[in-house]
């Protein structure tokens, strides 16, 4: 007998990476979490500051107690169902890491569409200037902002407490020279001297009431209900807001570009139609929804 076990007592479970991993994917995947392996090892590299990778390299390296006991707190939070974003602390959206936490929804790829969209309008301007209305962790204006150097932006929101994400996340991209942040609802943020703007982008809440109970847990009790959720009898309710004063804010020949739920882009469509908007489309995601509207006010 091994002189570092007392006789008569059970040997501490072993707490190399591999037998950490299959106790934490066991763990998620009894939480219902389809993807338990993967997140294991996404949260065990997030825990240990490596890559995946290295976690096979390294299957028989000993944790440490204090590695041990970060790597059990994350797991603990992700079997909630609290969502991953918000356990590791950010998400990746457009090839960089964005803030996440609940104080914003979580960035998502069908998000990236309207960005890759908004990127092939404004690389023809020579300094574009941008509207992300609504901008939450401010994945669609950063972004936008990042990728084109001489781009400006004015990103609003009506949560302060959003705006401090945003802000964050402007701050560790290197753009918050460029980005004007404006708390505020919808129009409502601005100000009376802006300039038309190229591009007006928005991402609004479009979930129903109804439809909540049918969504993830990690969506229905982690996410902000505000940016979520939106009466079962104005399932179209932000649009209207937007069509109705769109025009307003647009130069001639700019566009805007929405993200709409499963079922609506039509009625986004002709909502844009019916407020003299022109050239008007959707794009699929990659499920085949259409997910995102863009229009155009008239050039002349």
């Amino acid at each position: 007998m091994s002189p570092a076990v007392a006789e008569g007592t059970v040997p501490a479970a072993p707490a190399c990476v591999a037998a950490r991993l299959a106790r934490a994917t066991e763990r998620l995947a009894s939480s219902g979490i389809d993807t338990a392996r993967l997140e294991a090892e996404d949260l065990l590299a997030h825990a240990l500051g490596c890559e995946r990778l290295d976690l096979y390299v390294n299957r028989g390296r000993e944790l440490s107690s204090s590695e041990s006991a970060r790597y059990d707190g994350l797991i603990t939070r992700r079997a909630t169902r609290e969502p991953l974003q918000y356990v590791r602390g950010h998400a990746h959206f457009y090839g960089r890491a964005f803030q996440a936490d609940s104080r914003v929804l979580v960035p998502r790829l069908e998000t990236e569409i309207l960005v890759a969209r908004a990127l092939e309008i404004l690389g023809s301007h020579a300094a574009p200037r941008a509207l992300d209305l609504g901008t939450g962790s401010g994945c669609i204006g950063l972004s936008i902002a990042a990728e084109l150097p001489d781009a400006r932006v004015t990103a609003t929101d009506s949560d302060a407490a959003a705006l401090e994400v945003a802000r964050a996340n402007a701050g560790a991209l290197g753009v918050s020279s460029r980005v004007d942040f404006r708390e505020g609802d919808l129009f409502d943020a601005l100000g009376g001297d802006e300039a038309p703007f190229d591009l007006i982008a928005m991402n609004p809440p479009y979930v129903t009431e109804s439809e909540r109970a049918r969504i993830a847990p990690e969506v229905r009790e982690w996410e902000p209900a505000r940016a979520l959720y939106v009466p079962d009898d104005e399932p179209l309710l932000f649009y209207e807001r937007l069509a109705a004063r769109v025009r307003s804010f647009l130069a001639p020949g700019g566009a805007v570009l929405v993200e709409a739920g499963a079922g609506r882009a039509q009625g986004v469509a002709d909502l844009f139609s019916n407020a003299g908007l022109t050239e008007i489309r959707t794009r699929e995601d990659i499920r085949g929804i259409e997910r995102v509207v863009e229009a155009r006010r008239k050039s002349g």
